[in-house]
């Protein structure tokens, strides 16, 4: 786990209140499906605490975030533009193994980032 600023890449809106957030994440970490991050924004903004996404990808130093607004702090986010710097904390979690072969695998899931 580590806490690191990131650049803002893209954030773009993908469907209705749903947004598509890149960010440039150049610390080589593994991590495991399931796991999370928490995000902060700037320094000395209200909210001041970070708020939990789910990892929708983490490759080539680009961590890939969907997310919904649904208050403030994502109303926020929604607004920020790429170059900006957001913290953040991660990946958090147990996350869980990728199933082998010959598996029989369910998985539920629920909500959006």
């Amino acid at each position: 786990m580590i806490d690191i600023d990131c650049s803002i890449l893209e954030n773009n809106q993908v469907a209705s209140s749903t947004f598509m957030l890149v960010l440039e994440y150049t610390k080589d970490i593994s991590w495991r499906p399931g796991q999370f991050v928490m995000l902060r924004l700037a320094e000395g903004m209200d909210p001041f605490l970070r708020r939990p996404f789910s990892i929708l990808g983490l490759h080539n130093e680009r961590l890939e975030i969907l997310y919904r607004t649904r208050g403030k702090a994502t109303r926020m986010l929604s607004r920020m533009n790429k170059g900006e710097k957001l913290k953040v904390l991660g990946p958090l979690g147990n996350g869980f193994s990728e199933p082998q072969e010959n598996d029989k695998v369910i998985y539920v899931a629920g909500g959006i980032g």
